[in-house]
């Protein structure tokens, strides 16, 4: 054992002498710079899923429990407890961070990549997982596709000022981490590369900017998959096109999908306004709001929470056609 120990030192003075020095060329640090950031999102990935579950088997499903609301009847009246309580968890971090925390904050994520040079604290990554999976986790209406992002993108600034990278350079790190949390949440590699290129970069990228974003979007995929397994989001039963005369019918889908889309972003921010508009002290907004989503959900629960479910139901076609119509209304305006 000792003579290999000495052969193997004397191999490694040998011939990693070039290690200390070795400065690699403007690709293959955008590579390794890659990696890293697709090992980290991964990770985080787990992470912000893990606090989410955490926190929905503590508060929604042990509240649900310890209510009684499982017994249906008058106890569904204190459903709205339910997110309540993940509001008014929030109020510490709202006050310790104000303005960082309630609130959509995906549209100044992209400003901050693409006007304000991408440099992004790295408190973001506690601040983006901790008061989603509170609000998810409570019961209330939100989905997880913005705050992995920014996670994710986070993460990608990270390194880039590690590496002391700035300008294109760092919109494309803050890419990769952003292909990374979408491609390690949803299980879908592509599905994270087109949302960095058309989203973040905003279909803004040369050609060599595509691999360091694959090979993240890769990785945090892989490191997903070894700890949940290599399942899809949703389990999606097989569809066969019966008739060449369904396709018209997919594009007047499309149509209304648009049509529902540009619907959603209205209301949205027109309820924000009329929220902005309350005479309600700011940090008490988010519990009346928790208040509203649980009203609506004594009689819609499936509105709560990101409404994967329903989702996994509608696939399967386990909810009647009048639900759906309700469901999509209702989505809208508790989210």
């Amino acid at each position: 054992m000792r003579i290999t120990l000495q052969k193997l030192r004397k191999f490694a003075l040998e011939n990693l002498r070039w290690l200390p020095n070795f400065k690699p060329g403007e690709h293959t640090a955008l590579i390794i710079q890659a990696f890293i950031i697709g090992i980290l999102a991964g990770l985080l990935n787990i992470a912000f899923r893990s606090t989410m579950e955490f926190v929905n088997n503590v508060i929604f499903k042990g509240g649900s429990t310890l209510l009684g609301v499982d017994q249906g009847g008058l106890h569904l009246l204190l459903v709205p407890l339910l997110p309540m309580a993940g509001a008014l968890l929030l109020i510490p971090l709202s006050k310790g961070f104000p303005g960082q925390v309630n609130g959509y904050g995906f549209p100044q994520f992209l400003e901050t990549v693409n006007i304000k040079g991408g440099v992004i604290k790295l408190r973001n990554i506690l601040l983006k997982t901790l008061a989603p999976a509170l609000t998810i986790g409570s019961g209330g209406s939100a989905g997880v596709e913005g705050p992995i992002a920014i996670i994710g993108g986070t993460v990608g600034s990270g390194v880039g000022q590690l590496f002391k990278v700035s300008g294109n350079r760092m919109r494309l790190l803050i890419a990769a981490g952003c292909a990374g949390g979408i491609a390690a949440t949803f299980n879908a590699p592509i599905a994270g590369v087109m949302f960095a290129m058309e989203i973040v970069l905003l279909g803004n990228y040369e050609l060599a900017s595509f691999s360091a974003i694959v090979i993240a979007s890769g990785i945090a995929t892989v490191i997903s998959r070894g700890h949940y397994g290599a399942f899809p989001a949703f389990p999606v039963p097989q569809y066969d096109l019966v008739s060449m005369y369904e396709i018209p019918l997919y594009m007047i889908l499309g149509l209304i999908v648009g049509t529902l889309a540009v619907l959603y972003i209205r209301i949205f921010y027109g309820v924000r306004k009329k929220f902005d508009n309350l005479k309600l002290h700011p940090q008490l907004k988010p519990v009346f709001g928790a208040f509203i989503v649980g009203c609506i959900g004594i009689f819609l629960p499936q509105i709560m929470g990101n409404g994967y479910e329903f989702i996994e139901d509608a696939l399967s076609g386990k909810i009647i056609l009048p639900v759906i119509f309700l469901l999509i209304f209702f989505k809208m305006g508790a989210t």
